[in-house]
């Protein structure tokens, strides 16, 4: 059988029945779409992927390493 949720569909998110990831599938108006496998419970888990926290952690250290090298710039003074 499917389950239906009335949430948004995103690849973020991920469904587990009794500890067991279970695939999801947008329907034609984009809302999570489950195919049930035998369990007790369905857990719906929302979570920012891997690559999203490596790009977002290189990110802030390049945008920190900026600010240092704008910030000893503009102390250097010229000779």
């Amino acid at each position: 059988e499917w389950v239906l949720f009335k949430e948004r569909y995103w690849p973020r998110w991920k469904a587990y029945t009794d500890g067991k990831e279970v695939p999801i599938f947008p329907d034609e108006f984009e809302q999570i779409l489950i195919r049930t496998v035998k369990g007790s419970s369905i857990v719906l888990e929302y979570a920012v992927t891997r690559a999203e926290k490596i790009f977002g952690t290189l990110s802030i250290i390049g945008f920190v390493g900026a600010g240092v090298l704008l910030l000893y710039l503009a102390r250097k003074t010229p000779e």
